[in-house]
């Protein structure tokens, strides 16, 4: 009799045992939220939530996106630092998450809070004025703040996000002075800049693809390496004269003790998701684009570029932290 109490004992601890997996293998038991640390509307939000719908089918549960902006992504990014580590809570992982720290040390988080799952998307960032306003081109603009420094406003993402350090190392290197106007994503900047309350603003070019095709807005010039192929007419900052180049990534990610079994799971699940017509014909039709890296290669790019950035926040004097 006591051994067959003995067999029930150790199959019950085979079972409920930590650290085997079957966590894993019951994920998701319901829904997983994912937190975007922008505003809704915006190419953070639409790619969360189209990744979202495209994986749902995959996990077998609902894939909610709830967004927490404010303080340039602190305050999105400082909740998923903190979250549960049974992968029921993830957050999308912006540049954000290694720029404000180093900006902005009192932020409750630093880099290495975060687990990154997978990348699955990366644009470059654009200089956008309204259509029918006072610069046709980078040329004018140029000369015009030149010729009135401090007086143009320039609209981006709050401090220590991306948009915001592409502005200013624009005009950085193009011995600009403009006014530095935050806001909690693109698209608040997008009806601050049609409303005329600022003059012009940086984001992603798939952000405002809608209003520069309905002759709204107008794109003066790409931060990449090469031409934007959805407007292959405007020039990039480097063919002006100027080297800038900033891209924005976007990964999926959660609290650095998230388990390596169920970060191999969302991995797989999202991978999947990223495949799916759902996903690549929305991404299409956005002009956003579909940039893949794996749990290992995301991170070891995250730091590299980490380290890329804090250069230049340095050249830039805005680095407050260093690490």
């Amino acid at each position: 009799m006591r051994g067959k109490r003995l067999v029930v004992c150790l199959a019950v601890a085979l079972v409920v045992a930590p650290g085997i997996g079957w966590g894993a293998a019951a994920f998701p038991e319901r829904e997983v939220t994912v937190i975007v640390p922008t505003s809704a509307g915006g190419g953070s939000d639409l790619t969360m939530r189209a990744i979202a719908r495209a994986t749902e089918p995959i996990l077998g549960k609902p894939v909610v996106v709830v967004n927490r902006p404010g303080a340039g992504g602190a305050i999105g990014h400082a909740e998923i630092a903190r979250a549960k580590v049974d992968g029921y809570q993830l957050g999308m992982l912006l540049q954000q998450m290694t720029i404000v720290p180093m900006m902005r040390p009192e932020v409750p988080y630093r880099w290495t809070d975060f687990k990154p799952i997978i990348m699955i998307n990366a644009d470059a960032a654009a200089l956008i004025v309204r259509e029918g306003g006072r610069w046709n081109t980078l040329k004018e603009f140029v000369e015009y703040v030149q010729k009135n420094p401090g007086v143009v406003t320039v609209a981006d993402c709050g401090v220590g996000c991306i948009w915001q350090i592409a502005a200013a190392g624009f005009a950085s290197t193009a011995k600009l002075k403009v006014n530095h106007v935050p806001f909690e994503g693109a698209a608040p900047e997008r009806i601050a800049l049609l409303g005329g309350h600022v003059d012009a603003m940086v984001a992603s070019v798939p952000e405002v693809a809608d209003q520069v095709r309905a002759k709204k807005m107008r794109i003066l010039a790409v931060m990449d390496e090469r031409r934007d192929p959805n407007f292959p007419d405007v020039p990039t900052l480097k063919e002006q004269g100027y080297p800038v180049s900033i891209v924005a990534w976007r990964a999926i990610g959660g609290p650095k003790d998230l388990p390596d079994d169920l970060v191999k799971k969302l991995h797989d699940a999202f991978r999947q998701g990223m495949q799916q017509a759902a996903y690549t014909d929305f991404m299409k039709k956005q002009g956003l684009g579909i940039v893949y890296k794996g749990t290992e290669d995301t991170a070891k790019f995250i730091d590299q570029e980490r380290k890329d950035f804090k250069a230049l926040l340095k050249s830039l004097g805005l680095l407050k932290l260093e690490d």
